[in-house]
């Protein structure tokens, strides 16, 4: 991402959050014209979607932050994808056209048995990316036969022609990526998608799952950037300091939230008013960041001594939660919610240590809050 793409998110994150009653819209077929029913319609990383009526049309509310993507995927078409930045672009009626897919859905074969080779690459698959966390264990694919899976030299990679379903019993979600794309090992991977939410919460359920969305959401990097964009690192349990590389814990240099007077040397790493949507994150180096309020558990360790074992990112000092943070950009932004505004195509934020353990398994829609 360019600096100037960065300067027109800092501009898009700058305006108020939306008065608009609500997003509103129409799909139709490009070529046809006739509407198209059942369409998927949702912003992307939330639980804020809708199922187009039989006339083409769909009603869902905001999110509570701009910018936000709006996807709209429905299976033999293209899935086309809005950026909202402003509160009048949400309030807009919207005729959304999708274009026929080039790829037909008879030329999917989903065989019987899977070979031994497709099998291990699954395994793999999921073990990367939902992690061994409490949570990613129970995750599942519930369509998993629709990935197409290849390992060459200890890389895989995945795609899907289709929208891929996942189940996460753990924290009460089913999860859809559309237009899923991955590679990578163990040590070092990169997916892409837009990720849909559905609550599987009911009233019996829901106390329990609350409960443990929480506990993913605690000492969560989302939780730190949250608490960096609001000036509560402290309150909320963190320490922070920069140092030279992922790993070290050695020589830390203090920081401030944002331009609060501190000690000397002290060096200044949120940026913009405390009250806004947005603030800016910029910090040389590497920041290492330890949520006081936990300790590192035993999978978490036993995870890196078979990923990593000459690398030290487990047990930081006295063995609490700790985890790096890189900016490949030399900055980033995040809105008071705790997530990272981005273009999409690429992540300005790079996580080390304990935050790159917790995965999809651990992962909350972008609008969820603790209680």
């Amino acid at each position: 991402m360019t600096r100037l793409a960065f300067l027109a998110l800092v501009l898009a994150a700058s305006v108020p959050a939306a008065t608009a009653q609500g997003l509103r819209g129409r799909v139709t077929d490009a070529e046809t014209g006739e509407p198209v029913p059942s369409a998927h319609v949702f912003v992307d990383g939330t639980a804020i979607g809708d199922v187009t009526e039989p006339d083409g049309t769909f009603a869902l509310r905001l999110p509570p932050f701009l910018p936000f993507r709006l996807v709209v995927s429905m299976i033999g078409y293209d899935a086309v994808e809005t950026e909202v930045r402003t509160a009048e672009e949400a309030g807009l009626v919207r005729e959304i056209r999708l274009a026929p897919s080039l790829l037909a859905l008879d030329e999917f074969v989903v065989e019987a048995e899977q070979p031994r080779a497709w099998r291990r690459h699954l395994a793999m698959l999921k073990e990367i990316l939902f992690s061994t966390t409490e949570g990613g264990l129970r995750c599942r694919f519930l369509n998993p036969e629709m990935l197409e899976l290849d390992e060459r030299d200890g890389r895989l990679t995945a795609a899907a022609p289709v929208p891929v379903q996942i189940e996460n019993p753990w924290l009460g979600y089913r999860i859809t990526l559309h237009r899923f794309r991955f590679s990578g090992t163990h040590r070092l991977f990169r997916w892409t998608g837009r990720i849909q939410f559905e609550d599987m919460a009911d009233d019996q359920t829901r106390e329990r799952f609350e409960r443990r969305r929480e506990t993913a959401f605690r000492g969560s990097m989302r939780h730190f950037l949250r608490a960096l964009a609001t000036d509560r690192v402290p309150k909320e349990g963190f320490d922070a300091g920069l140092v030279d590389a992922p790993g070290s814990v050695r020589g830390v240099d203090p920081v401030l939230e944002s331009g609060r007077s501190a000690a000397s040397g002290a060096t200044r790493i949120a940026f913009g008013d405390a009250h806004a949507d947005s603030r800016s994150i910029l910090f040389p180096r590497t920041l290492l960041v330890r949520f006081v309020g936990a300790v590192e558990p035993a999978e978490y360790a036993r995870h890196m001594r078979e990923i990593a074992p000459d690398t030290p990112l487990s047990a930081g000092r006295d063995n609490v939660q700790s985890s790096w943070l890189q900016l490949p950009y030399g900055m980033a932004i995040v809105d008071t919610l705790g997530n990272v505004i981005t273009d999409g195509s690429t992540f300005p934020v790079t996580s080390y240590g304990y935050w790159s353990w917790q995965r999809m398994g651990d992962m909350l829609p972008a609008d969820w809050l603790p209680r």
